[in-house]
């Protein structure tokens, strides 16, 4: 092997460590970020343990999701939403959902007059 091959060696070596080191920063970001800000979400009402078939099968015929982009169709917000007993918990609904989360809603939406 003469000088060359030697020196083209060391610079694709140096290339493939380049870019696997892209590539883990590149695939471990999203990971990392999505830790971020998980404090004030509020809390994980979408399978709380003791929830009922008979709730598991209305929050799927009502679509029920734990987080919505339309903040004006929060739960909280809802006819049907009853508050928390303590802050920081989930909420109720009269539909038969069991607990909610403030921040999620589901087809049935009623705002509160």
């Amino acid at each position: 092997m003469d000088r060359k091959d030697e020196t083209r060696g060391a610079s694709r070596r140096d290339f493939l460590r380049k870019t696997a080191g892209f590539g883990l920063v590149v695939v471990g970001a999203p990971a990392f970020l999505s830790a971020c800000g998980k404090g004030d979400e509020g809390p994980n009402c979408l399978n709380p343990p003791g929830l009922t078939p008979a709730q598991r099968q209305q929050r799927t015929a009502l679509a029920y999701v734990e987080k919505v982009a339309d903040q004006s169709r929060r739960c909280d917000v809802c006819t049907f939403y009853t508050d928390p007993t303590a802050a920081g918990q989930c909420g109720g609904c009269n539909l038969g959902l069991g607990p909610v989360n403030p921040g999620g809603s589901c087809n049935s939406f009623a705002p509160k007059s």
